[in-house]
């Protein structure tokens, strides 16, 4: 839910907070260090696959920086499916749970809320959904509220089958 430096300044006492900078630049090499532990969920790529199939445009509105968000879909080997890519960094538009994240991806599609879902884990996603006016689906986190409340990619494909297999065919 957090920017790195915001996890890093919650975990650490204050008197290292002035250290972040040299540890995260000099010591830890994220592409060393820390993508080779990053796994992507059950499920994921063939959700992406199956939304890109019906026509579905998606998008990502996330608390990492954008070179960091670049670096992932990278290592993945994701498709460019994912259009706007809203970051922590993104100029003009604070982070979740802001809802400029999630209105700019609007404004860009030229959709109303009603007719976009936000999938997000944590209460910042459900709180720039819920500021964005647009539907929310709870993923993963049985405890968060949402519109729609799915443990995993399976379930959140039978939850939009009916409403995505329609909108692809008008």
């Amino acid at each position: 839910m957090a920017t790195a430096r915001q996890a890093l300044e919650h975990i650490l006492p204050e008197e290292l907070h002035g250290q972040i900078d040299d540890v995260t630049s000099n010591v830890v090499n994220y592409r060393r260090d820390i993508l080779p532990l990053l796994r992507l969920c059950d499920g994921f790529r063939e959700m992406v696959e199956w939304l890109h199939a019906h026509g579905v445009r998606m998008a990502v509105d996330t608390n990492r920086t954008l070179i960091g968000l670049q670096t992932v879909l990278d290592i993945f080997g994701l498709p460019p499916y994912f259009n706007p890519v809203v970051a922590a960094d993104t100029p003009g538009i604070l982070p979740k749970p802001s809802p400029q994240g999630p209105e700019h991806i609007l404004a860009a599609w030229g959709l109303p809320p009603e007719r976009a879902l936000f999938v997000g884990d944590s209460s910042h996603d459900g709180r720039a959904a819920g500021g964005a006016g647009i539907p929310f689906a709870s993923f993963g986190n049985e405890e968060l509220a949402g519109d729609i409340v799915v443990m995993d990619y399976a379930a959140l494909r039978a939850a939009l089958t009916d409403s995505v297999e329609q909108q692809a065919c008008s």
